[in-house]
């Protein structure tokens, strides 16, 4: 039968895929504790087995997505300066949460802390959101992958507590 091997290729709007991935992002770090405690990998595997997962899983993303709804050329490179603008606002955000706030004991998990290290946390938070969104607004090839990764970097901070410090090694 002609056509049944691609059949996906293509077949979902930018927006549908986005959200997909925002979604995987959102619930990788599940994956990646339980790639540790229920396969009895050592740590090191699991990163390498997260991460190859996760490109994997953005490369599906971006074959399923139908790439002629993605707008290119100049006059679209000027406006991801808005969403590259919060984007690196919430990933300067986020590091500075990770060097002030976080140990093995989690994000947070020492208090109290001043009322405006939970605006700061709150500001890069919205600004990571609102990147996201804007990305996949102004339909940007980037949306995918920038929609996983903030949707792992959210989750892993605030719905996973920053995993009891799993990243310590690296400032996310």
């Amino acid at each position: 039968m002609e056509g049944t091997s691609n059949h996906w290729r293509g077949s979902l709007m930018p927006w549908v895929v986005t959200v997909i991935s925002a979604g995987l992002g959102a619930g990788s770090p599940f994956a990646k504790g339980a790639c540790g405690q229920y396969l009895r990998l050592p740590w090191t595997a699991c990163v390498i087995v997260f991460l190859v997962l996760s490109i994997s899983a953005i490369a599906l993303l971006y074959w399923c997505a139908d790439t002629t709804q993605y707008r290119t050329g100049i006059p679209y490179l000027l406006l991801h300066l808005v969403p590259l603008c919060l984007l690196s606002a919430g990933l300067f955000g986020s590091v500075w949460c990770f060097r002030s706030h976080i140990c093995m004991g989690g994000h947070m998990a020492h208090p109290p802390y001043p009322a405006w290290h939970y605006y700061a946390d709150g500001a890069w938070f919205i600004a990571l959101l609102a990147a996201a969104a804007l990305f996949a607004a102004i339909r940007s090839p980037f949306a995918i992958a920038i929609a996983f990764f903030c949707g792992f970097l959210v989750s892993y901070r605030f719905l996973f507590g920053s995993c009891g410090g799993m990243y310590i090694h690296v400032p996310i």
